[in-house]
């Protein structure tokens, strides 16, 4: 039978005192997830699908209070949240539904409408190798789209480890482990694509009443993209401002560069499986 550790005699999701392995009032296991990695796999698995009141007050902290699941999660208050990788692959699943319905309702119109350009004589100018075998797969752009948004999700889902090791890099000087960056790399993403969902219906009801204030929302929306990490790092990593905002450029000039070649990426992996 498992038995409390002794350096943590008191619960950290809620504060009760321990009896056990497992809290009497909350129901938090006494898991240390950067020593027992299998027991962290564990009970993210089982707690997979059941879904209740944690989700909605989740939701609202990862929009609205910037590294404040994190910092809770790193303290060692998991009972009382959703789990980071169940959060995130709960909001990516919404996002890239709605992004594969909104491009099956959107015609490739540079496609369709992009002039031939010919020579004197009505020919199509010469094209090396690789041009011909690219225009030879966008004759069928619909299969093109459908394997960009196959592969899309899943070279996503590959970056979060990525942007994790690129976080254990900045912040070599921290006393994190990797799993830590993990988790803290799972709540930037996760927060970066319901952000993108909330702004766009916002955007889309608010536009309905007036083209002007759909664009204030958007210059919102936006904003608040590129100031989040700034109030999260100070939560989760006690920064100053100047320290917070230049670690948090850092971070989004190397995620845009990381944006760059994973939609090259994906387009490229799209083209050879037409």
């Amino acid at each position: 039978m498992d038995t409390p550790r002794p350096d943590f005699p008191r619960c950290r999701n809620c504060g009760s005192d321990l009896t056990g392995a497992y809290c009497g009032q909350c129901g938090q296991r006494d898991l240390d997830f950067r020593r027992d990695w299998r027991g962290l796999v564990s009970e993210v698995t089982s707690t997979f699908l059941n879904l209740d009141g944690k989700v909605p007050r989740g939701l609202f902290a990862l929009l609205f209070r910037p590294g404040f699941l994190t910092r809770r999660f790193l303290d060692g208050a998991r009972a009382s949240q959703i789990p980071p990788l169940r959060l995130y692959l709960f909001v990516s699943l919404c996002f890239f539904l709605l992004i594969g319905q909104s491009s099956d309702e959107t015609d490739i119109i540079l496609l369709d409408e992009a002039p031939v350009e010919v020579t004197e004589g009505g020919e199509h100018p010469p094209r090396g190798a690789l041009a011909e075998w690219i225009v030879s797969k966008l004759d069928d752009p619909a299969a093109v789209r459908e394997q960009f948004m196959v592969w899309l999700p899943r070279l996503f889902l590959i970056g979060v480890p990525l942007l994790a090791l690129f976080l254990r890099v900045m912040f070599w000087r921290q006393p994190l482990v990797y799993l830590e960056h993990l988790v803290i790399a799972l709540h930037l993403q996760s927060f970066l694509f319901l952000w993108i969902l909330l702004g766009f219906g916002m955007t889309l009801l608010l536009g309905l009443l007036s083209s002007r204030l759909a664009s204030g929302v958007e210059l919102g929306v936006f904003g608040w993209l590129v100031v989040y990490p700034v109030f999260a790092f100070r939560r989760i990593f006690q920064f100053g401002w100047v320290k917070a905002i230049l670690t948090a450029f850092i971070l989004e000039s190397g995620y845009l560069i990381f944006l760059f070649f994973v939609l090259f990426a994906v387009a490229a992996v799209a083209l050879w499986f037409v």
